[in-house]
């Protein structure tokens, strides 16, 4: 098995496994701990602070869908994943109930 294929089954087990609305900021925060990573190490992968990552989690700031794909590359993910879920969030805030599906152009 790739380790292409191993991040799409976490993503796909995550997906499932909650129970609840995921967010980008819980689906970061469970692949982090999934890895067995402290916030620290896992902001230094993605390239920002300790801070960010945890207002990340926590849901208290916001990033764009290009930092998002950013991110999934850094961690060896799909891009897919990382930005419908970024899109999903937003549409939620503005109290907007969809689920999006991306295709890639």
């Amino acid at each position: 098995m790739t380790t292409k294929s191993k991040k799409s089954e976490a993503m796909k087990f995550l997906d499932d496994a909650i129970g609840h609305k995921q967010s980008f900021g819980s689906m970061i925060k469970a692949l982090r701990l999934s890895d067995g990573v402290s916030i620290q190490e896992y902001a230094e992968r993605l390239g920002i602070s300790r801070q960010q990552l945890s207002d990340i989690e926590h849901g208290t700031r916001v990033i764009s869908e290009e930092k998002a794909a950013g991110f999934a590359a850094k961690l060896g993910h799909s891009g897919k994943s990382f930005i419908r879920q970024v899109i999903e969030d937003r549409l939620t805030r503005q109290g907007l109930k969809f689920k999006v599906e991306l295709e890639v152009a």
